[in-house]
């Protein structure tokens, strides 16, 4: 059976798959042969089995050729990774020959075998006329039936497909090859969200390739998960119940100088019951995971490594994945039906301001509110300036500024040449700058060709000191939990003052807003999304990057559960964590910084508050460690 297998990599580039693909087959035979003597060639012309100089037995050159041959098979739209993979395979095939036949071809032609052309694009030349234009041959199409013949006439497909398939974004193809993009989206449906990345194409193209038996095995982003993109992926995998297995890697980086966070995926054509999933916690188990995902059948948990099972109907078809195995797994699902989401309860859930040149608005240094004229330092220019203290907001810098129960003084100011009118916000006018605020025009003046470069030149003219967006600017002043956006621990302050700013969102955060009469009060939800519980919760629905931190986003917070207060009971608890969280607040408000000692305790109280609202007392440690 081993010597029929097919096996393809439809993006093989230099062959690295294919070679080990190659390698793995060597040794089935090899072992294979050596424990069924009688089956393997005898021939002296032909033989199977040759031994080397020290008398051990290997696999002949002519056995190796046959495997290469007939079992494995390349595409990729790069003609000189072909040549480098081809010469590779050659390589792979003559290690540890030391004596060879003469007068007689001693490995294939591998032209038939490993091909040239893109894989994603195929069809007839109408197909391609219309969708890819006339030169529609310079996108090098690839009809697989064509190339392939023996394989799909005899086998209906392959029988596995292994691959790294390239990460590159819709969007970024777009700027080179639009029809191509139109291509890929008339004719795959995971390419059709216009924010999609190639590598889900693939995975849909390299399913249809696989014959009734057969088995596909990659490596790619695991982002699809929870990503908007991915919803038609998902839907493939599960619908048709194709998924397999998952290992995910979290927020390990596998490649090196890669900031990708990568799973290997294996599916298979036939339907699947359940989804066996692994999960390396540590880098230091790499190793280990993959030979437990290998080996291990039954729900197993370490330090290291996590395996569990999921059924293939506990996997949504559009709703993101999170898949929390092990001890984890019974808080998070108790978590994930206990309450009402966020965003039922707020009346926004919005980002720092975005002035699309950071540089030149906002001014390092603390201020004097007592004074009317600042002196703070200009990022853009270098050098210290003179402004006026009407135009200043006090920014808070993201995670710099706001830890868990402390909050810093703003040392960064953003120039805010806006005033609200008709609850709408209105740029100052130039005549009303020059009259009011002389030396932020003239600040501005000095930067203008920085401020008129902007987007291709969108703000030049008299508006050029404008943000490039104008959302959110007047929803900050007011009352509002300010979270930053990257941190390592879930971190939220309640802005009493209604003054803070956050700038951009990489550097600064998201803010929350709750509705008129909504049933929660800031304290409370302050006190719910600083607990450890959410922590948790945030962890497992959201991304996860490299060193244990993740991003605060809109996406991830809208969905957090969060209970409404309805017994006496709930209620009691809930005040006491709006009593506690409002003492902190006035604490840190005022510029006082608790001692260690004072947020160990803090924290274990209201940890102690939420896991009881919550229901999960006896998750709690579990919670806290993750």
């Amino acid at each position: 059976k081993i010597s029929n297998i097919s096996v393809l990599d439809p993006a093989c580039g230099s062959g690295s798959f294919l070679i080990s693909a190659f390698g793995k087959l060597m040794e089935y035979h090899l072992e294979y042969l050596m424990k069924h003597r009688k089956e393997a060639e005898q021939g002296r012309l032909f033989p199977d089995l040759v031994q080397d100089e020290r008398g051990e037995w290997k696999l002949s050159i002519e056995k190796k050729r046959n495997i290469l041959f007939n079992n494995i098979f390349g595409v990729d739209i790069d003609s000189q990774a072909i040549g480098i993979c081809i010469m590779s395979l050659y390589l792979k095939a003559l290690e540890g020959e030391q004596r060879l036949p003469t007068r007689r071809s001693l490995l294939p032609t591998l032209d038939n075998n490993i091909q040239c052309g893109n894989s994603l694009v195929s069809g007839t030349t109408e197909d391609l006329q219309n969708l890819i234009g006339e030169h529609y041959q310079e996108r090098q199409p690839f009809n697989w039936e064509v190339h392939f013949p023996q394989i799909f006439i005899e086998k209906g497909g392959f029988d596995i497909v292994v691959m790294n398939p390239p990460y590159v974004k819709i969007q970024k193809m777009m700027e080179d090859t639009v029809n191509d993009v139109k291509f890929l989206q008339e004719k795959y449906k995971t390419a059709q969200d216009g924010s999609c990345d190639i590598y889900v194409a693939f995975i849909e193209k390299s399913i249809s390739l696989l014959n009734s038996d057969g088995r596909l095995g990659l490596i790619c982003p695991h982002k699809f998960f929870q990503s908007k993109y991915g919803v038609e992926l998902r839907k493939t995998l599960t619908t048709s119940g194709h998924l397999k297995e998952i290992v995910s890697f979290g927020d390990i980086q596998i490649f090196e100088g890669a900031s990708t966070y990568t799973c290997l995926l294996y599916c298979s054509k036939k339907k699947t019951n359940s989804v066996k999933f692994t999960k390396v916690k540590d880098e230091k188990f790499l190793d280990a995971g993959l030979q437990l995902s290998l080996e291990c059948k039954t729900e197993y948990e370490d330090n290291g490594v996590v395996v569990d099972f999921y059924k293939n109907e506990e996997l949504s078809a559009t709703d993101e994945w999170h898949f929390v195995a092990g001890k984890e797994r019974k808080p998070f699902e108790k978590l994930s039906i206990a309450a009402t989401f966020l965003e039922d309860l707020s009346e926004d859930i919005y980002q720092g301001v975005i002035s699309g040149a950071d540089d030149v608005f906002i001014l390092d240094g603390k201020i004097n509110p007592k004074k009317d004229i600042q002196i703070l330092t200009s990022r853009e220019l270098g050098e210290q300036i003179r402004i006026e203290t009407a135009v200043l907001k006090p920014i808070l810098q993201g995670f710099t500024d706001v830890k868990p129960f402390l909050v810093n003084q703003p040392t960064a100011h953003i120039i805010f040449p806006y005033f609200q009118a008709d609850g709408r916000a209105r740029l100052i006018p130039l005549s009303k700058l020059r009259r009011d605020y002389p030396l932020a025009l003239e600040y501005f003046k000095k930067n203008k060709a920085r401020l008129e470069a902007r987007e291709g030149g969108r703000w030049a003219g008299n508006e050029f000191y404008c943000f490039s967006r104008n959302q959110n600017l007047f929803k900050f002043c007011g009352e509002k939990i300010m979270l930053p956006y990257m941190v390592n621990k879930l971190t939220a302050y309640h802005d009493r003052s209604s003054h803070y700013y956050f700038v951009n969102v990489t550097t600064g955060g998201y803010s929350i807003t709750l509705k008129e009469n909504s049933p929660i009060t800031y304290g409370y939800l302050s006190g719910l999304l600083n607990s450890s519980i959410l922590n948790f919760y945030i962890k497992k629905v959201g991304s996860n990057f490299r060193g244990g931190f993740f991003p605060c986003s809109t996406q991830f917070l809208k969905k957090l559960p969060i209970v409404i207060p309805e017994t006496q009971d709930q209620k009691n608890i809930a005040k006491k964590i709006e009593e506690l969280m409002n003492t902190i607040n006035s604490k840190i408000s005022n510029g006082n910084a608790l001692a260690e000692s004072e947020i160990f305790e803090n924290q274990k109280q209201l940890d102690q508050l939420v896991s009881t609202l919550y229901d999960v007392d006896q998750f709690l440690e579990i919670l806290k460690a993750s």
